[in-house]
């Protein structure tokens, strides 16, 4: 199937999020996949703004406040593009780079203003080397205490399996965190290996001890350094795993489409991701990431009450992402008020704010 680039316009944008707003009344509104830092290249050396309270930067350069503006709709991944990261690494890091300028609870707030949403579930994600613990005391000094916003951790590949529910303890005691987010392809962890295998079992028996979500990326990963790491969060990988031995939420973040296209997404993944839900009542999926035509296919074909929203802010503003998945309901045969408030308030209330 062949889609044809279009837009929504500046004035239907206006009309979705009027309508979010319109469907509010008195729910809670949340997106559980925010990153207040930039993760994919390196977190930036933040310093306080003493003339603007709650806004933290990398430099001099001034903060601007989001803007609506239309939106592109077309069939690739929705998150600032990734193709050709590799080849050309220098151009994306100061692209993401200028993303993450800025961080702390002024920049979004005003992100969340825009979008309706009155929580937020922060992430840091642990690299193959080194550890979080600079993300970690950014997130306590910038966002601790402010109403809004939740704080996630991840396990760094130098703890040790036997350690992990020590140090998980000592994270929800320091930082009091809510749950555990974990990129398998950046931490290099192969689950269809044993040692790989051991490893997310182990970060799995903890989460299921202390009845923490785990928050997974899935799909493709830009970034991987050979096409045996990107496989490391694809669904055929995915599929290896026994889920079903932990009564914790485990969320699929980006659907398990994350670099796919649409087609790819209906005939290819969403099978494959029907049959984990039968099998396994633990498995959750963000909308993180994924094209208009993508989501229109999932919503089609996945159980509603799998669905949570992730709006993967600020690689995407998170206005944009409550548009898109607003014109993708309308576009569909869902009942749009119904279908958008499990995915945007109940689903993630039950499941990640609890």
């Amino acid at each position: 199937m062949v889609h044809q680039e279009k837009t929504i316009n500046l004035k239907d944008v206006h009309r979705y999020l009027s309508l979010a707003k319109s469907l509010k009344g008195p729910r809670t509104f949340y997106d559980m996949h925010v990153h207040p830092f930039e993760i994919v290249f390196t977190k930036g050396a933040y310093q306080k703004v003493e003339q603007h309270p709650g806004l933290y930067s990398t430099g001099s350069k001034p903060f601007v406040s989001p803007q609506l503006k239309e939106v592109i709709i077309q069939d690739q991944a929705d998150k600032a593009s990734t193709s050709g990261m590799l080849q050309r690494p220098a151009i994306f890091r100061m692209k993401f780079s200028a993303l993450y300028a800025h961080s702390g609870p002024e920049v979004f707030k005003q992100q969340m203003d825009l979008s309706a949403i009155d929580r937020v579930l922060l992430l840091p994600v642990a690299q193959a080397e080194g550890n979080i613990e600079s993300q970690m005391r950014d997130m306590k000094e910038f966002f601790s205490g402010i109403d809004g916003f939740l704080i996630g951790w991840s396990v760094s590949n130098e703890i040790k399996n036997k350690d992990i529910l020590k140090e998980i303890l000592t994270a929800i005691k320091n930082y009091n965190i809510c749950s555990i987010k974990q990129n398998l392809t950046q931490c290099e962890i192969d689950i269809s290996k044993a040692e790989g295998k051991t490893r997310l079992e182990s970060i799995l028996d903890a989460c299921s001890r202390l009845n923490l979500p785990l928050i997974l990326h899935t799909g493709r990963s830009p970034l991987a350094g050979s096409a045996e790491l990107s496989q490391f969060g694809e669904i055929e990988t995915l599929e290896t795993f026994d889920w079903g031995a932990y009564k914790n939420p485990i969320v699929f973040a980006h659907s398990a489409a994350y670099g796919y296209s649409a087609d790819k997404i209906q005939n290819y993944i969403i099978p494959r991701l029907k049959n984990l839900f039968s099998t396994f009542e633990n498995i959750f999926i963000d909308i993180s990431g994924v094209d208009i035509f993508g989501m229109q296919y999932l919503l089609a074909e996945v159980p509603t009450e799998r669905i949570l929203f992730g709006s993967d802010a600020l690689y995407e503003p998170q206005w944009q992402r409550v548009v898109k998945l607003l014109y993708a309901l309308d576009n569909s045969a869902l009942k749009l008020e119904e279908s958008f408030l499990k995915i945007i308030s109940y689903n993630p209330e039950k499941y990640i704010f609890r």
